[in-house]
């Protein structure tokens, strides 16, 4: 949706029954948590499941139904909770040296195993209130088209 709204500019939404990632599903708080989590990650990232019950209890999270969907759309057309912006390498020094000078702190730079759009992208800076720089997932790169450079 973040790579789709960026480039035809659309206004999409997504309810709780309609997200397609069961991984962004579990992160937006719209299903519990449960033993296919588990297996998802021994499949695609590990073979011992503590690590893989560690990777999904560190993201960062909403809780089950704290949220009731998610709006993507571009600052023309909605009032946003957040922005995310799909930039290149320079661009995100620029951005750092931005906000050091501007704020006179380091911007961090956290990220993950899986969820790095949604979880370290969207929800984490949600929930600090505090811009986050991190690179697509896997799900990013090969559903959503993210490329070597963003």
């Amino acid at each position: 949706m973040v790579r789709l709204v960026a480039q035809s500019r659309w206004t999409l939404a997504c309810p709780p029954n309609q997200m397609a990632c069961p991984i962004a599903g579990l992160n937006f708080g719209f299903r519990k948590k449960d033993e296919s989590d588990i297996e998802l990650y021994l499949q695609r990232l590990t073979d011992r499941r503590e690590i893989a019950e560690s990777i999904i209890s560190i993201k960062p999270k909403f809780r089950y139904g704290e949220i009731k969907g998610i709006l993507f759309g571009t600052l023309e057309n909605i009032e946003p909770d957040i922005i995310l912006l799909i930039i290149d390498s320079a661009q995100a020094m620029v951005i750092m040296r931005a906000f050091g000078f501007a704020t006179g702190n380091d911007l961090t730079f956290r990220t993950g195993a899986s969820s790095n759009i949604c979880a370290y992208g969207a929800i984490i800076s949600y929930l600090t209130e505090l811009p986050n720089l991190t690179i697509p997932c896997a799900g990013g790169k090969r559903h959503g088209l993210f490329q070597d450079s963003d």
